[in-house]
């Protein structure tokens, strides 16, 4: 698998392509000239078992070895790759902002979870 990576100064991916078709990829956009932050990553059910995205994940975190660089991962599958390779936490972003925003993430959810608690308690009222 051929993972390719562009990228213009504000934001950028790094991608698979088979038959001129993006199978799988991982947007990140740049915080500053020190940081990236990948928001997401999709990966076609045509490479489903092939541990691409994992792939992709691996190829940013070289990039940013290569280029002295930390990464937030705010995309939940990235933050789980970040979780379970020891290696990829050096690079990750562990600062102030990132612990707010899972504070941030974290309400959100509960209170979604509140509120759908309620309207499936009212419905027995």
């Amino acid at each position: 698998m051929q993972i390719q990576q562009k990228d213009n100064g504000l934001k950028g991916a790094f991608f698979i392509e088979q038959n001129n078709r993006v199978v799988a990829e991982m947007t990140y956009v740049w915080a500053g000239t020190q940081k990236i932050i990948i928001d997401h990553t999709e990966v076609d059910d045509v490479l489903k078992g092939q541990s691409a995205g994992k792939q992709l994940v691996t190829k940013a975190v070289e990039f940013a070895r290569q280029n002295n660089i930390k990464i937030l991962p705010l995309c939940p599958f990235a933050k789980s790759v970040f979780d379970k390779v020891d290696a990829f936490r050096k690079l990750f972003m562990d600062d102030f902002c990132f612990t707010k925003i899972l504070q941030i993430r974290s309400v959100m959810v509960l209170k979604k979870l509140a509120t759908l608690i309620l309207n499936f308690l009212s419905c027995f009222s």
